[in-house]
């Protein structure tokens, strides 16, 4: 079993899967420390900013392979 990636892909979906578990940790945080928790309009802010966020984040590793395979045929 291999534990640590290998590849730049794979050091990056790991990174975004850490960023998600650390987003859904903060929110239980949030949930269970506020006095009147998370309603749903919060909710809503939050998985709005976190999904533009990764999608951000997404577009720049595509962006990255683009730029990395362009070099790489030149």
């Amino acid at each position: 079993m291999q534990l640590l990636p290998e590849s730049d892909k794979g050091v990056a979906l790991a990174a975004g899967a850490f960023t998600l578990l650390l987003f859904v940790l903060g929110v239980g945080i949030v949930s269970a420390t506020s006095p009147s928790g998370v309603g749903r309009l919060e909710l809503a802010g939050f998985a709005v900013g976190f999904s533009l966020f990764m999608a951000i984040y997404f577009l720049s590793m595509s962006a990255d392979r683009i730029l990395k395979g362009d070099d790489k045929e030149q």
